[in-house]
């Protein structure tokens, strides 16, 4: 297992004891994605499977000596994709050149390709994107999933 420096450490016992719900150190394994997520890492679903696939013998709930290990895997995976990643992705919606796309098939795409996104995880990522037209711009849409939550460091300030 990676070092974890003693700041990240904090910061990681800190965002758990948000997920402690019963106030007994220990959170629900359904959690750990969640939690990756609060940490700034960004895990797809298949990641989080993976890395709470065999977590602690089937235990419902794990303490933070459980999770470290996992948060370690989760942050070495590097199958984030970049800025161009996206933009070469979208660009195939753009018909009309003009950088931007419908945002009815946008959400249809959330919905239906990938790791499918349920209507109102959709909604929520496309709100406030879309401009009089029902158009999204596309740059502002890669910058406002890239974006980490509010409040959230960047990876790169740890």
């Amino acid at each position: 297992m990676a070092e974890i420096e003693t700041e990240e450490m904090n910061e990681i016992k800190e965002a758990f004891l948000v997920f402690d719900r019963k106030g007994d150190d220990k959170i629900d394994i359904g959690d750990v994605g969640n939690l990756l997520r609060a940490l700034n890492l960004n895990p797809t679903n298949l990641t989080v499977k993976k890395v709470t696939d065999g977590a602690v013998a089937g235990s419902k709930r794990i303490a933070v000596e459980d999770f470290l290990p996992m948060y370690t895997q989760a942050k070495e995976v590097k199958d984030v994709g970049t800025y161009a990643d996206f933009y070469e992705g979208l660009k195939v919606y753009d018909k009309e050149e003009k950088e931007m796309i419908l945002g009815a098939e946008l959400q249809h795409v959330l919905q239906t390709l990938g790791e499918r996104l349920t209507d109102k995880e959709a909604e929520d990522i496309l709100k406030g994107l879309e401009d009089s037209d029902g158009n999204v711009s596309i740059d502002a849409f890669i910058n406002h999933i890239m974006a980490p939550p509010p409040g959230q460091k960047k990876k790169d300030d740890w």
